[in-house]
């Protein structure tokens, strides 16, 4: 057994120092080690000391490259080395390699990124699930079939073609698809895109296509941030769908994940003020237009979303809001055109109870039928341009709902239950810090009687 004094002798040998030997020969001694309870000593003779030198640089770099810093080693470890040594000749692999990836190796952790053999077990897994999956498009073809499964509404499976479509197509070439009626032409229409010089001007201003036909894994987080500072207004859908992916091993990670863009500050939520809500309310009754007046009343009293008026979705039959659903206690909104997809109930406030009373006596017939009818988006467009001024804000008659209710209510809780939204989401969506409750108090007091003799 060693004891302490081998131990110091082992410290004074000079270990992998070329030494001069009296007849002109150069040594090398490889440490002292204990083999079998023996303390031994090996060494190696070379005639000139640059042999010498690169003998005990070699070594020192195979020592590293097996984990050993320590200059000596026992007998078993250096078994284990003449072992992987032969490995290594016979995978055709270099000292000279090793150094490589014993550089890579500290890059690695000191980047935080892991060790050589944790990021290149991680590459293997990838590229394995690459071969068992396949490229972007069939990804999302996937993606889209699961979408329906889930009966998910046709706005939101429509924003992700357009969204997901635009990524994997480009700007240039996804509008030469959409711009065009008939197939053909659209094929030819991309053809040309490709070919055409106009692709470089396109590339310096936006994205310009990932290729539907690269392999999935490719979409990296690189990748995403580079498209995603022309398009910051996709994230939501193309995490979903990229998260999805992760889920079902398309993909290792979301490479979505930390890429959020920052919402620029725009101040409080726009609603309409009382004289703009009047101002809406009075043209629709005096142009006796019975559905932009219903749309008005319905959203700004009863907080209908849009797409709960109507839904039309590719292939599914078009789904509207009907006077059919209108109760005495309230309007019920079926599942299958409600956001939360489990239907709702909308109480009805005094107000709005007396502006259906009035579309019923003004209209002269039973209220029957679809509240909006068909090319109703198009008919609210320009009736919308007409009055009003610049970029209509999004949802600004639901937004003028939830924050005149809750300046009313004062209670975060009962107005999210109301529209159907968590406190958190309406104290950041819906509501305007400006409204006050007396205001909100005229707001839900403008009946016919009152709006019509402004």
């Amino acid at each position: 057994m060693a004891t302490d004094d081998d131990e110091k002798k082992t410290k004074e040998v000079a270990v992998l120092k070329p030494k001069k030997l009296k007849d002109g020969r150069w040594q090398v001694s490889l440490g002292i080690t204990v083999e079998n309870g023996r303390r031994i000593n090996p060494r190696r003779q070379f005639q000139i000391r640059a042999d010498a030198q690169e003998f005990c640089n070699t070594e020192k770099l195979r020592r590293k490259a097996h984990g050993e810093i320590t200059a000596n080693a026992d007998g078993t470890k250096v078994a284990a080395w003449m072992k992987m040594d032969a490995r290594m000749e016979a995978a055709g692999v270099s000292l000279s390699d090793v150094k490589e990836w014993i550089q890579l190796h500290d890059d690695l952790v000191g980047a935080g990124a892991g060790s050589l053999h944790d990021v290149g077990s991680r590459a293997l897994e990838d590229a394995r699930a690459v071969q068992l999956r396949g490229t972007v498009g069939q990804c999302y073809e996937a993606w889209a079939k699961w979408l329906i499964s889930q009966k998910r509404r046709g706005r939101y499976r429509s924003n992700a073609r357009n969204f997901c479509m635009n990524f994997i197509q480009g700007d240039f070439v996804h509008r030469a698809v959409e711009n065009s009626a008939d197939d053909d032409k659209a094929g030819s229409k991309v053809e040309d895109v490709i070919k055409g010089s106009s692709i470089g001007d396109e590339e310096d201003k936006g994205w310009t296509g990932f290729g539907a036909d690269r392999p999935m894994l490719e979409v990296t987080s690189i990748t995403m941030k580079s498209y995603l500072q022309y398009h910051p207004g996709y994230f939501g859908v193309l995490s979903a769908w990229l998260g999805w992916a992760t889920n079902n091993n398309w993909l290792p990670r979301n490479p979505c994940l930390g890429l959020k863009p920052e919402q620029p500050d725009q101040g409080s939520v726009v609603t309409l003020t009382n004289a703009q809500a009047t101002k809406f309310l009075q043209a629709a009754a005096t142009e006796k237009d019975w559905e932009v007046l219903t749309y008005l009343v319905f959203a700004l009293f009863g907080g209908i979303r849009p797409e709960e008026f109507r839904k039309v979705s590719k292939g599914s039959p078009t789904l509207e809001l009907r006077w059919e659903y209108l109760k005495e206690d309230g309007l019920d909104v079926p599942p299958e055109l409600a956001k939360t997809r489990a239907g709702r109930t909308v109480d009805l406030d005094p107000v709005l109870s007396k502006w259906v009373d009035y579309i019923r006596e003004k209209r002269g017939k039973e209220l029957a039928g679809s509240m909006p009818n068909r090319g109703w988006s198009k008919k609210w467009s320009v009736w919308r341009k007409k009055h009003w001024e610049g970029k209509w804000p999004q949802d600004l008659l639901r937004h003028t709902f939830g924050s005149n209710h809750l300046a009313r209510s004062q209670s975060k809780e009962i107005t999210s239950r109301v529209m159907g939204n968590s406190p958190e989401v309406l104290e950041k969506h819906y509501w305007n810090w400006r409204t006050r409750k007396k205001e909100a108090l005229a707001y839900w007091g403008l009946t016919p009687t009152v709006v019509m003799k402004k």
